[in-house]
């Protein structure tokens, strides 16, 4: 496996040579893991903080100019083979056996951030900057007699994979 692997590049060709052999002109899988964070204040007070995981597997066939999608949350070889075989019956056609090797490109990350939210953070720091938001929007005026804000944050990780060597 690569460092940077959410799916095992070994089940992933299976797959795409799975949708080959059933006659695929093309076979790609999105895999996608995104951690979201999110704390919320109302009237200095936290209201709400909450946060998760969602990973999801994304699988397309190309048959001519038809697209045939599917998507699961397993990162299991055989539930990827399902999804291939039951996508792959909507429209047969005689098996491709041109599969090229992986090429384990790492794109160069455009947007890097600085405090991953897979890293140990310090929840009283981003509590402390909402309660400043708070104090400067009360401070603007003695009129201002609610606030409410927001601090968001996710981080993506995607891996794809396809019949090209990608």
């Amino acid at each position: 496996m690569t460092p940077f692997s959410l799916l095992a590049p070994a089940i992933a060709r299976d797959v795409l040579d799975h949708a080959l052999a059933l006659g695929a002109d093309f076979a790609e899988l999105f895999v996608e893991r995104k951690r979201r964070s999110q704390l919320s204040l109302l009237s200095s007070q936290i209201e709400n903080i909450s946060g998760g995981l969602d990973f999801g597997i994304g699988v397309r066939l190309c048959y001519g100019h038809k697209v045939l999608y599917g998507y699961t949350n397993l990162a299991d070889r055989n539930e990827l083979l399902r999804i291939v075989t039951l996508l792959a019956a909507k429209d047969r056609r005689d098996p491709v056996v041109t599969a090229t090797a992986f090429d384990f490109t790492r794109l160069h990350d455009r947007n890097p951030i600085a405090l991953p939210l897979s890293a140990d953070k310090l929840l009283e720091q981003k509590i402390a900057y909402l309660h400043a938001m708070d104090a400067a929007a009360r401070a603007e005026s003695d009129k201002v007699s609610q606030f409410s804000g927001n601090v968001l944050g996710w981080e993506q990780e995607v891996e794809i994979f396809n019949s090209e060597g990608v």
